[in-house]
């Protein structure tokens, strides 16, 4: 995997390409760390796949169809989503 063979590197790219925010955070934290965590996230790999899947296969329900308080939390400088969702 890249981020075992020159973790720097890897961190390095992606402060670059995931955004401000999440660039912000491996710099903090280091390259090598994020490196670490990204290897370790992938070695089950079925899990990393079903959340991903989760996350763009239609869910069987609209945010509207829920009868009961729901709380849905997204940084302000998200980009992977949508600030107005769920909202029309």
């Amino acid at each position: 995997m890249p981020e075992e063979v020159s973790p720097a590197r890897y961190g390095r790219l992606a402060a670059r390409t995931l955004g401000p925010a999440d660039g912000a955070v491996i710099r903090d934290n280091g390259f090598e760390a994020f490196a670490k965590m990204s290897s370790e996230a992938t070695r089950q790999l079925p899990g990393a796949v079903e959340e991903y899947r989760a996350w763009v296969r239609p869910w069987g329900f609209t945010p509207e169809d829920l009868t009961l308080p729901v709380d849905v939390w997204a940084g302000t400088d998200d980009e992977l989503l949508d600030a107005s969702w769920p909202s029309p």
